[in-house]
């Protein structure tokens, strides 16, 4: 039986499709990926890192959350870290887009943002 770390380690099979691409360094990943969410859906950086809970940014701020921790590797911890938040709260905004990925062409969104994001981390090189 798998515990709840072990769990949450694996992708849901409807988001795998891009996760063929080479992730690239840590280091280069929060900046373009908190900016291209954030105006993505028109909300600023400041609000995502505030304890705003208006759903729109909550959504921002699990998004990004997913990102780092689903296709760049990030632990919990870590975010928690750069978030100023509990690994746990991390691990339910994860679980959120993890539940919001089977929706109806909400995985071909997802794979196009994290598109977006490679591109801009590619640019920045």
């Amino acid at each position: 039986m798998l515990d709840s770390t072990q769990e949450e380690t694996s992708p849901p099979e409807v988001v795998r499709k891009f996760f063929d691409l080479d992730p690239p360094n840590p280091r280069d990943t929060f900046k373009p990926t908190v900016s291209i969410v954030t105006s993505k859906l028109k909300i600023s950086e400041k609000e995502v890192f505030s304890r705003i809970k208006l759903q729109k940014v909550v959504r921002g701020r699990h998004l990004i959350w997913w990102i780092l921790h689903r296709r760049f590797g990030w632990s919990l911890g870590r975010i928690g870290l750069a978030a100023d938040r509990d690994h746990t709260s991390i691990l339910h905004g994860v679980r959120a887009i993890d539940h919001f990925a089977e929706r109806p062409g909400a995985a071909d969104w997802l794979a196009d943002l994290v598109g977006e994001i490679h591109l801009a981390i590619e640019a920045r090189k």
